[in-house]
């Protein structure tokens, strides 16, 4: 899926899905735009996040993906970044930075380096090796 967005320029995306037996698994994969892509909810289990692809490489969530994650009940956002193939993926701190972050969208003042350090765990990041999600 990674690759393809580095092939065509399309972004990629499936909902994260928890399902009954506590396992999460990856739904249905779906091929938008150069820079959107409409993610549906699982066919089966719970959603709880989301993965896409960036055309643009860079695996920093956009203001989309913020109010995305923000504005319902998801968990996670996992973004895959075509030239290194890696995928970085994000939840906030707690509810508080949450509310930091919402109020930050609104008012249009919205620092994206400071919303990663400050407001958000970085759950997984392929450089590391490691995940505190997956």
């Amino acid at each position: 899926m990674i690759r393809d967005t580095l092939r065509d320029g399309r972004e990629r995306g499936a909902p994260l899905c928890l399902l009954g037996d506590g396992r999460i698994v990856m739904g249905r994969e779906v091929v938008g735009g150069r820079c959107e892509v409409a993610i549906p909810a699982c066919d089966a289990g719970v959603t709880i996040g989301l993965f896409h692809t960036h055309t643009s490489g860079m695996p920093i969530p956009s203001r989309e993906d913020l109010e995305a994650l923000l504005y319902s009940d998801l968990k996670v956002t996992c973004i895959g970044e075509p030239n290194s193939g890696g995928v970085w993926c994000y939840v906030p701190k707690g509810p508080r930075e949450a509310e930091e972050l919402r109020s930050m969208l609104e008012s249009g003042d919205i620092n994206t380096d400071e919303v990663l350090s400050r407001m958000w765990y970085t759950v997984f990041n392929p450089k590391e090796r490691k995940s505190r999600l997956f």
